[in-house]
């Protein structure tokens, strides 16, 4: 019994390093994507969005290790809790995944584009996005229950960047149309964002869950 505990708690912190190393590939990934969007960078954009199906294959290795862990283990209590914890942070990892994937796919077509609008409508909340990514990803990986919660009290935020996103791109596509498909392109980037930090608050509400799970109840 003592050799299975110990392969047990091997096989837990193998995924858990496994997990930390997934979130640093997608905070990593999410800021050259919005570099690409930014820099009109193709050969970025192609990097990253090649990269994508290693990235897709750690998040499934994650998976099925949790998987394993319940079905060989069946762990109790504050194990559980990190184990589905760590299942569902993969999967929300690997959402996000695509849509930075789809952040490239944007920026490469907006290369093409000679009329644009500042994008510096997007910065403001791609920042709050990776700094939010990274703040989850760091409470899971801290047992930081305050970090987690700190996440999730930035929807509101969230919420008016994108309002303020979206009507600055109206506002250049009233004042001139030949910008029409680049905005256009731009609003797409900004709803991926948008979901990315979406994802974001859910890695932090699985991480105040396996913390404190009667605070989230």
């Amino acid at each position: 019994m003592a050799m299975l505990r110990v392969a047990y708690h091997e096989a837990l912190e193998a995924a858990e390093v496994d997990l930390a190393t997934l979130g640093a590939l997608m905070v990593d990934a999410l800021r050259h994507a919005v570099k690409a969007v930014r820099t009109s960078d193709e050969g970025l954009s192609a990097r990253i969005i090649t990269g994508a199906d290693l990235t897709t294959e750690l998040g499934r290795r994650i998976e099925s290790a949790c998987i394993e862990l319940i079905w060989r283990q069946q762990p109790v209590a504050d194990e559980l809790r990190q184990v589905t914890a760590m299942f569902e942070i993969s999967t929300d990892l690997q959402r996000i995944n695509y849509y930075i994937v789809d952040i490239a796919k944007h920026a490469v077509r907006l290369a093409d584009k000679h009329a644009k609008p500042q994008v510096d409508v997007l910065r403001e909340v791609a920042q709050l996005t990776e700094e939010d990514l990274k703040a989850a990803i760091g409470a899971f990986t801290k047992r930081d229950l305050g970090l987690a919660q700190k996440v999730l009290a930035a929807d509101e935020r969230y919420e008016k960047l994108y309002g303020h996103g979206i009507r600055t791109l109206q506002n250049a596509i009233r004042a001139n149309t030949d910008v029409l498909t680049a905005a256009t392109e731009l609003l797409f980037v900004l709803t991926s964002l948008q979901r990315v930090g979406e994802h974001a608050s859910s890695i932090a509400w699985h991480t105040a869950e396996m913390l404190a799970p009667e605070a989230q109840a």
